[in-house]
């Protein structure tokens, strides 16, 4: 009962997403963002994914585009550990945010790492191709049904191995969680956007019925700590299989 408005998805938009956003309250919230995708293990979860579905001939020499990179805390980590097996990978990220590329430069630059980054507005235009992998971490939320379908086609279409989404779950307990730990933040987009991101948010039954619309294929519907799912997907050839599991 007390979670029945979950019932369907409600997008509004999002303080981090208005262009006049002040520009220390957004360096802050991309800061706590990272603590989020620490918690979460997000790049732990796309690198198990990429060593299982990129060939492991291929895994040396990746091309990798991150989608809507953020603080580009989750590319700077993989670049890292693929750095520490000795692998050159090509590492890229767009976003449309100039203030978050600019804070993913930083990060990279304290890493030793180097990034292609480029500014992008997915609503406006197809991702470039020619990747080995893309990924998209919290972000597929912010956007409309209809562009988030869109990309995830793009996504499928410009990866050559395997597409990686992940994202959150609209649950009730996602929702409890999403809300205590605005409570505890003394940011403001934290506290108010991080309940409405989960409001937002797409269920793995959904999120699969848009990929497979968008002409991809699901390789696999994994569920991961804390509400989270991660969609692993290529461009469809054949009618797909879905796979779905828990973590």
């Amino acid at each position: 009962m007390f979670c029945r408005f979950l019932n369907t998805r409600h997008l509004e938009p999002e303080l981090m997403d208005q262009p006049d956003v002040d520009p220390t309250l957004h360096r802050q919230a991309l800061a706590a963002l990272e603590s989020v995708n620490r918690l979460s293990r997000t790049a732990a979860v796309l690198w198990r994914a990429l060593l299982r579905w990129v060939p492991a001939d291929q895994l040396p020499h990746l091309r990798l585009l991150d989608v809507a990179c953020g603080g580009g805390d989750v590319l700077v980590q993989l670049g890292t550990w693929a750095r520490a097996r000795g692998w050159s990978w090509f590492l890229a990220g767009c976003d449309f945010s100039p203030r978050a590329l600019e804070m993913s430069r930083i990060r990279a630059r304290q890493a030793q790492l180097k990034l292609e980054l480029f500014r992008h507005d997915v609503t406006e235009s197809s991702l470039p191709g020619g990747w080995d992998a893309v990924t998209c971490t919290l972000f597929l939320h912010h956007l409309e049904d209809q562009t988030a379908q869109q990309l995830l086609g793009q996504m499928a279409r410009a990866a050559r191995h395997v597409a990686l989404v992940d994202d959150l779950n609209r649950t009730c307990l996602g929702y409890v969680m999403a809300w205590t730990v605005g409570r505890l933040s003394r940011n403001l987009l934290v506290r108010e956007d991080a309940p409405q991101s989960v409001r937002a948010a797409f269920t793995p039954a959904e999120v699969t019925r848009m990929a497979q619309a968008a002409g991809a294929r699901v390789l696999e519907l994994r569920r991961h700590w804390p509400q989270r799912w991660l969609l692993s997907f290529v461009a469809a050839e054949e009618e797909p299989a879905l796979k779905e599991q828990a973590v």
